[in-house]
């Protein structure tokens, strides 16, 4: 009766919770799956086994780490973000050669801004095609607006539909093109 009782109240409920509070050890639990997660009451620790180590979640003692509110992720730590470095020296920190993307793609169409680290190049605005690829980025370019080519080392291309080929050249307003020297 109580096996069949426990079924139905299964089946009935709209949402499970399996709660596990354990102190880690070496090796403890032996061979947990990748994924695995468990409540460290030792650290006050939520924690997931990646295979290799147990990493952190979220912090339960002080509420602090990355929560899930709805349909947002949330971090309510007051310190520095730090996206391929341990030790950021901003709000948000990208460590260096690191491409940063704001959009769907650094080679398609749309709306996008992008910083592309080994070429010292910034995008802003929108690409209707191929222009914003890392092919046809110059050194140290700058290109904003829709549809500018900024291709010539040290070039800048603001506007519509404007062309800086040339190194050193700025092109800006509608249809204008830096060929350079």
């Amino acid at each position: 009766m109580k096996k069949v009782l426990f079924i139905i109240t299964a089946l009935t409920m709209t949402q499970l919770v399996i709660a596990q509070s354990i102190t880690l050890v070496p090796n403890n639990p032996a061979n947990p799956a990748k994924g695995t997660v468990l409540f460290n009451n030792a650290t006050n620790l939520l924690q997931y086994w990646n295979g290799t180590e147990w990493i952190p979640i979220t912090n339960a003692a002080t509420a602090t780490g990355w929560a899930a509110v709805g349909n947002n992720i949330d971090n309510a730590n007051k310190g520095n973000v730090g996206i391929g470095t341990n030790t950021p020296n901003a709000t948000f920190n990208v460590a260096a050669g690191k491409t940063v993307l704001f959009g769907a793609d650094s080679t398609g169409v749309g709306n996008k801004l992008i910083w592309y680290p080994t070429k010292g190049a910034f995008r802003v605005g929108r690409a209707n095609g191929s222009e914003w690829t890392y092919g046809n980025v110059g050194l140290n370019s700058l290109a904003m607006g829709n549809s500018t080519q900024a291709t010539g080392a040290y070039s800048t291309a603001m506007g519509v539909s404007t062309e800086a080929t040339g190194d050193y050249s700025t092109a800006m307003g509608f249809m204008t093109f830096a060929k350079g020297a």
